[in-house]
């Protein structure tokens, strides 16, 4: 008769179980005390409200010019937040979620950067920003998020 390798054998008893499912047990309460001592952590900025951050509101994504530019308008509905979108100098660009593409404002010579920029800035007017699809990356029904600085707006989609 051929015995069956202990590693097989699964009727042990309990004085054969030796050390194993004590420091199991124990594996698993120090993981869940490293867990609970991580405690609550603050949203990051991109997961808290930017319209409350930013005192804007984007009202649509859509693709323009044959699919080459992204097209983004948003309301402001608060002028003196809405002052730090409308800095000049300010990093803006719009990821594709899917792709992780990165597109940005382009600034022709003659014209400038393709976003509306105001020193008198309206409360509940729309302003707009485009942004270059160069080999129309992002297409219609994609999920983008929107960089302007150090926020992030993610999970807007494409119309």
């Amino acid at each position: 008769m051929n015995p069956t390798p202990r590693a097989l054998d699964l009727d042990r008893g309990p004085e054969e179980v030796g050390i194993f499912r004590p420091a199991a047990y124990l594996l698993f309460l120090l993981a869940l005390a490293a867990a609970l001592a991580c405690g609550v952590r603050k949203p990051p900025a991109e997961a808290q409200d930017y319209r409350a951050l930013l005192g804007i509101e984007v009202e649509s994504l859509r693709l323009s010019a044959s699919d080459m530019v992204v097209d983004m308008r948003y309301r402001v509905l608060d002028a003196a937040k809405a002052q730090a979108v409308h800095k000049k100098g300010l990093t803006i660009s719009l990821i594709d979620e899917a792709t992780h593409s990165v597109l940005k404002v382009p600034s022709p010579a003659y014209v400038g950067p393709l976003r509306q920029r105001s020193d008198r800035i309206q409360e509940g007017k729309v302003y707009f920003m485009l942004f270059a699809n160069g080999g129309r990356v992002v297409k219609s029904g994609n999920r983008v998020t929107l960089v302007l600085g150090d926020v992030r707006i993610p999970g807007l989609t494409v119309e």
